[in-house]
This record gives structure tokens, sequence and C-alpha cells, in this order.
């Protein structure tokens, strides 16, 4: 495939592509090999008669185990007729020998041991008939075993030569690949990380959003909230969090206007109505006195935060635990005046805010009896 490396090519494969060159004085050559010790059998052949020089997959069906069997041999190298070879047209394995056979084998195979293994990968060299270009003549009979040990020698540290200048380059480049996988990983577990951290940080935003207009809302006494597009929005915007509380406030103001006709109990603040680019409103220099709201809503705030830190030590929500836990301990009339003197406020705040408060609504005397009149008197409007 181009633009593979060749050294990642299985050696034989590399012998195979670089065989012309190799061994111009032959006519073909197969290579056999497994990639792995689960892959199975590689057999590629090399025809010097194709234009193509790219090796093309060889057909051994029906043959793999008594291929196996021949390339397995404890011998480095083996001569063979074409008729030998179990995988040809014609071989035959069994046809016995004779003194004269020799002459006919001008097929090479040569064995090499896998790594990390006993098994072992095989390339067949196939010559030319009469041998002539390697100092043989087989036309004049002549049966030269020194000749053949030595073609057979030249063939083994041709191939070795490829395979031991393969072996460190392979062997770097996994090395590179394994940093270069290893900093990939790091890389998406450095994205992921901050793909965590902006979620947190968004929905920091949002509760920080919820809390100021929440505030709004306790001023003006009626309650605001964002709808799913305005969430989204802030979500993604880029600018500061000043902006964004200057955004909310003319979002409120403009509600305000569209809501003027309807006096709907809850007013959507939507994404429509946040601009993030607006000019800022100016703060007035004088002190904003507090509308009727704004005091019992952070009383409750300071009360429920109070029975919080009662409830983590697992006492019983009472004035004198909550007077404990005051900076500033107060008498339980004081708490008692507080609550009475705010009770209509508190109680439209109860309405405004019903998952609000819920340990002093629930378990807290003084609450929990404005917060039943208070319900009982809003079910009595409703019932007509």
């Amino acid at each position: 495939m181009r633009g593979k490396f060749s050294f990642l090519a299985h050696y034989l494969e590399i012998a195979l592509k670089q065989s012309r060159v190799m061994l111009p004085g032959v006519r073909r050559m197969d290579a056999f090999y497994h990639s792995s010790e689960t892959e199975p059998l590689t057999a590629l052949t090399s025809d010097f008669s194709a234009e193509s020089e790219e090796p093309l997959t060889l057909v051994i069906d029906g043959k793999i185990e008594t291929l196996e069997k021949l390339i397995n041999l404890k011998s480095n190298y083996s001569w063979y007729s074409e008729d030998e070879l179990p995988y040809c047209k014609n071989g035959d394995s069994n046809k016995i020998p004779d003194v004269f056979s020799e002459l006919n084998k001008t097929v090479l195979m040569v064995r090499f041991t896998r790594e990390k293994s006993t098994q072992k990968d095989a390339l067949v060299v196939y010559f030319k008939e009469n041998m002539i270009g390697f100092g043989m003549n087989l036309s004049q009979k002549e049966i030269k075993s020194d000749y053949k040990d030595i073609i057979a020698q030249m063939v083994i540290n041709t191939v070795n030569t490829i395979r031991n200048i393969s072996r460190p380059d392979r062997d770097i480049w996994l090395s590179i690949r394994g940093i270069m996988n290893e900093n990939r990983l790091k890389m998406e577990q450095a994205t992921r990380k901050l793909e965590n951290l902006k979620e947190q940080y968004q929905d920091r935003l949002v509760d920080s959003c919820n809390y100021f207009l929440s505030n709004i809302s306790a001023k003006e006494g009626r309650k605001y909230l964002f709808s799913e597009g305005a969430i989204k929005l802030i979500k993604t915007t880029p600018v500061s969090y000043d902006r964004i509380e200057n955004a909310i406030k003319l979002a409120v103001q403009l509600a305000i206007n569209f809501d003027i006709e309807n006096q709907d109990e809850i007013i959507y603040i939507t994404e429509n109505y946040l601009n993030f680019n607006a000019i800022r409103i100016e703060e007035e220099k004088t002190e904003m006195i507090n509308t009727v709201y704004e005091r019992p809503f952070n009383y409750l705030d300071f009360l429920e935060s109070l029975a919080e830190k009662v409830k983590a030590k697992k006492l019983p929500i009472k004035s004198q635990t909550i007077i404990d836990e005051m900076e500033d301990p107060v008498s339980q009339a004081a708490i008692t005046w507080n609550v009475n003197h705010n009770m209509k406020a508190m109680q439209h705040l109860f309405r405004l805010y019903p998952d609000k408060w819920p340990i002093i609504r629930n378990e807290f005397k003084p609450i929990l009896r404005i917060a039943s009149k208070g319900d009982n008197r809003y079910r009595q409007v409703q019932n007509g």
C-alpha cells in the first residue's frame, strides 16, 4: 500500500518487493509467513515475467497442512523440483527421487525461525532451469552440491540482512507510535477534563444567575424565571459575569413591559430579552432602599442556613438550637417577632418559591405556623 513505511511490512514481503534487484537470475519467488501467532498463513508470490512488481496472493487452499510441515523442517534450506511442492499444480511430494533427479531441483526453500517462536517462515526461490547465471550448467549433467550450498547461503544472508535492517527501524517506529498513542490519550484525557470543568463552570454560572434573578424577584415581589433557551444562552456566552448581570437587569425591565397587561404570577426571562453587549446600567450612588420583600427573603435564607447547621449536628430544629448557631445570638422572642412582623411577606414568598427553605418550612415551628396559615388562606382564595 502506498504511503506505508516499507520496514513495517514483514521482512519476507520486503524481500519479494526487492527480489528483482536482489536475485536477478531467478524467475519467481514465493513467501510464506505468519504476521502473528494468531494470524493464518500468508502466501505471496512475485512472478518476474509479470509487469507488476507488487507481490500477489498465492492460492494454497487445501495444501496448508502439508505446506506447514514442509516449512517447519529442521534444515535451514532444501532444494526441490517444482513437482515436489504441494501447492504447485502438479505437485507430488511422494515422488521417489533417483540419483539424476537432483539435476531438476532448481527450486530453493530457505527457512527462517520466527521471533519469539519455534515455528518458521519460508522463502521459495525458483531459479532458471539451467542455473547458468549462478555458476552451474545443468545441461552438462553436472551435480555440484557445493555450488547450491553457496547459493542457498547467499539467499539466507541477503534475507537476514533485510530482516536485520528493518527490525530496528520497526522497533523505533513502534516506540514512537507508543509515545504518540500515549500523548493522544493524555490529550483526550485533558480535553475531557476541560469539558468537565467547562460544564461545572456553566452549572455554577447558571446557579449564580438564578440566585441573582431570585434577589430581583424578592425585591420586586414578582417571580422571574429563566427559560431553557435563556439558560443555554447564558452557558455559552463568553462575556464577563458583570455583563451577564447587566443583561439580566435589562431583560427584567423588558419582560415587565411585555407582561404589563397580563400580570402573570411568573414572568419568564427568555433568550430574546438577553443582550450581553448592551450598555451598562449605572448604579445609583444613593443607598438603595430595601423593598418590602427583600428583608424577609434574606431573613428566611438566614434561618435556613442556620437550620442546615443544626440538622448536620443531628439536633432538633427549634429556636434555641437555631440561636446557638448565630454569631450574635438573639432571644427567642426576637425570632418570633421577626417572623410575625413579616408574616404576610413571607407567606407571599412561600407561594413564589414553593421549593425554597425546605428545612424551616417543614421542621421549624415559628415558620410552620405562618406557612400553614398562608397555605389555608391561599387554598380558600383558590377554592373561591
